[in-house]
This record gives C-alpha cells, sequence and structure tokens, in this order.
C-alpha cells in the first residue's frame, strides 16, 4: 500500500485546506473589524493634500474629510465661500446651525455638505462630505475644499502683513 493510499492520503488533502484557511480566516476578521469601526467615523489616516498653511486633511473610515483651522468661524466661513465660488461650486444654502455654520452646496451631481464648528474663539473645524450618489464620497473634491479654503485663509493672513 502507498503513502497516497488510505489514511496518508487524507492527511494530505487535510493538510492542503490547512494552507490557505488560516489566511481566509485572518482575512474575513479583518473585513469584519473594520466593517464595524466604519459607523464610529474613526479617523483612519491623514494625507496631505497641499501647501497652504501645512494643509492635511483627515479622513474617516467612511470618506468624510476634517480639518481644524486656527481662524475664528466668522473668518473660515468667509475664506469656504470665496474658494467655493473659485472652484465654480453652487452653494444652495448657508445658514448658521446650532454648532456653527452649515453650507450645502452642488457640483455635477454632487452634493456637498460643509459644517464648520466652533472650538473656541480662534479654532475652528470643518467637516467636508461630496456625496457622489447615495453611496460614494468624492475625497478628492473634498479635499480641494479644504485646500481653497486654506489658500483663502492664506491669502487674507497676507494681505493684512
Amino acid at each position: 500500500m502507498s503513502a497516497w493510499e488510505g489514511g496518508d492520503m487524507e492527511a494530505m488533502r487535510l493538510r492542503g485546506i490547512g494552507a490557505w484557511a488560516g489566511p481566509l480566516i485572518v482575512l474575513v476578521a479583518m473585513l469584519a473589524l473594520s466593517a464595524c469601526a466604519a459607523p464610529a467615523g474613526l479617523a483612519v489616516f491623514g494625507a496631505s493634500t497641499g501647501i497652504a498653511m501645512g494643509t492635511s486633511v483627515d479622513y474617516t473610515l467612511n470618506g468624510i474629510a476634517y480639518k481644524t483651522f486656527v481662524s475664528p468661524m466668522p473668518t473660515v466661513r468667509q475664506a469656504t465661500l470665496s474658494g467655493l465660488n473659485r472652484m465654480g461650486i453652487k452653494v444652495v444654502q448657508d445658514k448658521k446651525s446650532g454648532s456653527g455654520w452649515t453650507i450645502a452646496a452642488t457640483a455635477e451631481g454632487r452634493e456637498i455638505d460643509i459644517d464648520l464648528e466652533k472650538l473656541t474663539s480662534r479654532t475652528t473645524r470643518m467637516r467636508v462630505v461630496a456625496s457622489n450618489g447615495v453611496i460614494f464620497k468624492d475625497r478628492a473634491t473634498e479635499a480641494a475644499i479644504i485646500d481653497e479654503t486654506a489658500d483663502s485663509l492664506d491669502h487674507r493672513t497676507s494681505a493684512r502683513s
């Protein structure tokens, strides 16, 4: 009787399954854990997106962009509106909200929501969501809006100097 007959054949077959089952289990666990973190809005990484004011944009797992500016909220609001205008993005709503200010805009089928939150009298947090359909977020547009806002703030600062 050869090694390929009888019980040895079954052991070899099970060893073959073990070679890919381990990595598969790890992959499934990683996907399950990342799906749990997405709704929590955990910031995963920051991507450097510009030069103005050392602009870096933080993103959540579900594609929302954030940036905190060391400028008062009215100044950040004016810089945001100026940046949207330069980009040719149409503002459809600009109103005070419970936590600060909300700006809604549209561009080529994208719905853009910008929330400005006053953290201190001299610090403002910006949240940008550019939705392209129900599920997809347009991170490039979000980053460009933040960059344009930072650029406007840079110009305001250098104009005062």
